[in-house]
């Protein structure tokens, strides 16, 4: 939250009669006080806005007075000036392939609204931005030279109309080969499956010998009388 301290106006307005602007963008204020201990003072509160990293100037509009003295898009310069820098809070996926494709999504302050407002790099090659605001980018990450290390910086620049500007931040992005990511990690095949023993058979049985003939026994040629 920004505070600005305007002299000379009235207590009495609403809200809404104050109009904040860093440079071209428009930031609405939150709050508006009136100290008297600051000398009849009236306290601003503005919650900064997502805008392009840049150094701009404050302009204040309010209604009906006007512009408020040096903070007037009219003034040859202005003693008020504010730096919006470049910030990136997240980086989601922190891994992929080292054969690219892996979708980036950074998150932080001071992006380009556009893409062409912007430069992302993985390892010095260019990250295609696909779509860019001021608090998000997205980009396709580039495949990386063969020997690279596993571990490669995520850069990124933001471009005005003057140009680069000079501010600049860094992060990890880490890539692994053979991850989840890589389309060329070759399945590992699954064990053959082991053929099944078959049943052993049953032996066969041995055939009863023959009973000789002698006692407990009939003797088919005996003749009986």
């Amino acid at each position: 939250v920004v505070s600005l301290a305007l002299a000379g106006i009235d207590g009495d307005l609403p809200l809404e009669a104050f109009r904040v602007y860093f440079g071209d963008y428009e930031c609405p204020a939150s709050e508006v006080v009136f100290d008297e201990a600051l000398g009849n003072t009236t306290v601003v509160k503005v919650p900064l806005c997502t805008f392009a990293a840049s150094t701009t100037p404050i302009r204040v509009f309010v209604d009906p007075i006007g512009y408020a003295s040096n903070a007037s898009p009219y003034a040859a310069t202005s003693p008020f000036l504010f730096r919006q820098a470049l910030e990136v809070h997240t980086l989601n996926p922190d891994s992929g392939s080292f054969y690219g494709g892996t979708e980036l999504t950074l998150r932080g302050a001071g992006f380009g609204a556009s893409p062409a407002m912007n430069r992302v790099s993985v390892g010095g090659i260019p990250c295609l931005i696909t779509n860019a605001s001021n608090d998000e980018l997205r980009c396709f990450a580039p495949m990386q030279p063969t020997g690279t290390s596993e571990k490669q910086a995520v850069e990124l620049e933001v471009l005005t109309v003057a140009g680069v500007n000079a501010w600049q931040i860094s992060t990890v992005f880490a890539t692994c080969a053979g991850s989840a990511f890589e389309p060329d990690a070759a399945a590992e095949p699954e064990p053959e499956a082991e053929p099944e023993p078959e049943p052993e058979s049953e032996p066969e049985s041995e055939p009863e010998p023959e009973a000789e003939p002698g006692v407990g026994y009939l003797d088919p040629t005996a003749v009986i009388t």
